[in-house]
């Protein structure tokens, strides 16, 4: 970016003097939250995703936390290494369970327990700036943030980037959504990380929510009705299965009538 400086005195003689400044490029890097778990104990995690077409060197972002509500950043984590294009890089908090921590490129105190704000921030020369957020700087929210309609999601529950989003996003509403339609999360149950340590990204990809699981209380032989609304964004649905266990372990599969 170049500036001129033209000075003309009362009797029209002139002078001119040039300066030129750098413009730094500040589209931030296609690198957002893919995963965030907040399950029981130490059962902590944060899951980055790296969308673009290469190789990120991870110096060149930080993690940052707001703590019971205050202003960005509370506190920061800096990466490092290299995480390739379509890689995923997990911070897990050091005492996780152990199928966590076996998936788990950094190891260290996580404190998040649900209204603590997460960011990804990318370093710009000297600066850092916020591309993506889970949660929001300013007020304590009280126990949690309401995620696709689910009340105080971001307590006791894992939510996992939907395959559809490409970027970041630091609007938490927007990307919170209010209900599993709008929202770019899909909200689990606590203490599932079964897809912890690797995501799919697919802009076309079908979305699923489920909408009910019955009876609430099952004993040998009970029949289980499960419900999701499953949308296309191109074609139809053509098949689902469901996954099912205990103690966050997806052992049986089965088909979904359609």
């Amino acid at each position: 970016l170049t500036f001129s400086l033209l000075v003309t005195d009362n009797e029209g003689a002139t002078d001119l003097d040039t300066v030129s400044i750098a413009v730094m490029d500040l589209a931030p890097a296609n690198v957002f939250f893919s995963e965030y778990i907040e399950g029981s104990s130490n059962n902590k995690a944060l899951e980055i995703f790296n969308g673009t077409d290469q190789a990120i060197d991870l110096s060149d972002f930080q993690l940052w936390q707001v703590s019971n509500g205050g202003n960005w950043p509370e506190y920061t984590i800096d990466l490092t290494g290299s995480l390739a294009a379509g890689g995923t890089y997990v911070v897990c908090h050091s005492s996780a369970h152990d199928s966590m921590l076996a998936v788990s490129d950094m190891q260290t105190t996580l404190y998040h327990n649900g209204d603590d704000a997460q960011g990804i921030a990318q370093k710009f020369g000297s600066e850092w700036i916020l591309i993506d957020v889970i949660g929001m700087e300013g007020d304590d929210p009280g126990d949690g943030w309401d995620v696709a309609g689910v009340t105080m999601a971001t307590k006791d529950h894992t939510l996992v980037r939907k395959t559809s989003v490409t970027t970041g996003n630091t609007d938490w509403a927007s990307s919170a959504g209010a209900n599993t339609s709008d929202s770019e999360w899909v909200v689990y149950d606590q203490n599932t990380w079964d897809n912890l340590g690797s995501h799919s990204q697919n802009a076309n990809a079908p979305s699923v929510a489920i909408t009910g699981v019955g009876p609430e209380f099952v004993s040998d032989n009970t029949e289980i009705v499960v419900t999701a609304e499953l949308n296309a964004v191109t074609g139809s649905i053509s098949s689902a299965t469901i996954k099912y266990g205990s103690d966050g372990s997806f052992l049986n599969t089965t088909d979904m009538w359609l």
